[in-house]
């Protein structure tokens, strides 16, 4: 095991095929890891190996991880994936 660098405040991990994500204290989503398919959530393509913020998501309140995508429950009740 490693300490997951510029991450100490995540309230829950999640981890998918080739990447994580962590919800933080102030309800920002970062992900790392394979982004092929878009599932770091950055727009990008581009491998991340360092927790990254998901554009957009302010308000989460809980995550969830799939094989090639990752999504975020709101607090307002919807739910964003990417």
């Amino acid at each position: 095991p490693v300490v997951v660098a510029g991450l100490n405040d995540a309230v829950s991990v999640v981890a998918g095929y080739e990447s994580s994500c962590a919800l933080r204290s102030n309800a920002q989503v970062v992900c790392w890891g394979n982004n092929t398919f878009g599932q770091v959530g950055d727009g990008t393509g581009v491998e991340r190996r360092t927790p990254t913020p998901v554009p957009g998501i302010t308000d989460a309140v809980q995550i969830a991880a799939g094989q090639l995508f990752n999504c975020a429950a709101l607090r307002s009740g919807r739910v964003k994936c990417w």
